[in-house]
């Protein structure tokens, strides 16, 4: 009976969807290894053996497995994957010497891990629509203090804000722009840092004025709490006239927005027609500076696609960018200052980082391809920088 016990324990690793190498764990005990070894090869009266020769060594083995286990930096799946040895090394020490109390802490420990892991699902899918507005931002860091004083997360609409004021008016002097890098508190609004350094009653209507709660904190469903892609010309157009900012939606073409090929509001082009002129600094008498627009282009060449055809190369245009954002926002940040120091591809943008940080959430997406490859194979803007 007991070794039956003991192959449904070695066999149980085997049922593991997931791969991870022990080298990922720093296994360095031989105890350990050997254990984790015998499990993986079904090595059942190894096994067996094993422990019945290194009983002392099995209670400080298990806590090293759980304490490894609770790591802060381990994902749901490695947890429960150092858990499952534990829980293995712990249930075949319960049978050798009668002591159970570790295989029922463990048990314990893996039941609230899963719970864990159910109610951030939970609240991962109450948020995800709020997540996918583009161009705005959720921002519930201190959710539970929004709450205990009854008010609902906040979404910062970069689409509202971008069509009075450009990126460098807020990055990075007043909020970092790489992702999760600023701790958003009333604290600091009340102070007048971050969102309080512009809505002070002043600039924008104040942070501190209990009526104006919900134009923050957003209540209701995601459909309906804000569409960002169908801007509100009166609101806009007020905002603009009381901070002597140029807004001119007349000069929309049938009064539509232009919209790209995804959907998305064409900024470039509503520039171009004469409908915004945002302002570079919250302080509406300065001008900009014509040394910060940078000029220079960098060509990215990514190589071919299977069948040996060229893929279109991307014209990265420092005069476009440095018009709209200060170059301290990126550099260094985001990308390093040295030329070809940086890795730059897709698999990288798609992780938020990179050229990522802003396409895809608040510029225009990754998956508007056009939009950057642009070039034909070969094609070189004179002066330009080859990236490969």
């Amino acid at each position: 009976m007991r070794h039956i016990i003991y192959a449904l324990i070695i066999a149980g690793i085997l049922s593991t969807s997931f791969v991870i190498t022990d080298n990922a764990f720093a296994v360095s005990s031989k105890f350990r290894k050997q254990f984790v070894f015998n499990r993986r090869a079904n090595m059942l009266r190894q096994q067996e053996h094993l422990i019945k020769m290194n009983k002392e060594k099995v209670p400080e083995e298990v806590r090293l497995f759980i304490k490894d286990a609770l790591s802060h930096k381990r994902t749901f799946e490695e947890r429960m994957y150092l858990l499952d040895h534990a829980q293995a090394m712990a249930t075949m020490y319960g049978h050798e010497t009668g002591d159970h109390s570790f295989s029922k802490e463990i048990k314990t420990i893996q039941r609230m891990e899963v719970n864990k892991k159910e109610e951030a699902e939970v609240e991962r899918k109450k948020w995800s629509a709020y997540k996918g507005l583009r161009g705005s931002m959720l921002l519930k860091e201190h959710l539970k203090q929004m709450e205990a004083a009854g008010q609902e997360a906040v979404v910062f609409p970069h689409q509202l804000h971008r069509a009075l004021f450009q990126c460098r008016a807020c990055h990075p002097d007043t909020t970092v722009m790489k992702r999760d890098s600023n701790d958003f508190t009333h604290a600091k609004f009340d102070s007048g840092a971050q969102c309080g350094s512009c809505h002070n009653g002043e600039v924008s209507f104040s942070v501190s004025a209990e009526a104006d709660c919900a134009r923050c904190h957003l209540p209701g469903e995601a459909e309906t709490a804000a569409k960002y892609e169908e801007l509100d010309h009166d609101i806009i157009k007020s905002a603009a006239t009381r901070l002597g900012i140029e807004y001119h939606p007349e000069n929309l073409p049938d009064g539509e927005i232009p919209l790209d090929s995804r959907g998305e509001i064409d900024w470039t082009e509503l520039k171009a027609l004469g409908v915004t002129s945002p302002a570079p600094s919250s302080d509406r008498t300065v001008k900009l500076d014509p040394a910060l627009v940078k000029k220079g282009v960098i060509v990215f060449t990514p190589g071919e696609y299977e069948d040996g055809e060229g893929v279109p190369h991307v014209p990265f245009s420092h005069e476009i960018h440095s018009s709209r954002i200060n170059c301290q926002s990126c550099h260094t940040s985001i990308f390093n200052n040295e030329l070809g120091s940086n890795e730059v591809n897709m698999n990288e943008m798609a992780m938020g980082r990179t050229c990522g940080v802003c396409h895809g959430k608040v510029s225009f997406p990754l998956t508007d391809c056009s939009r950057c490859h642009t070039l034909t194979p070969g094609e070189v803007p004179e002066g330009a920088i080859i990236r490969d």
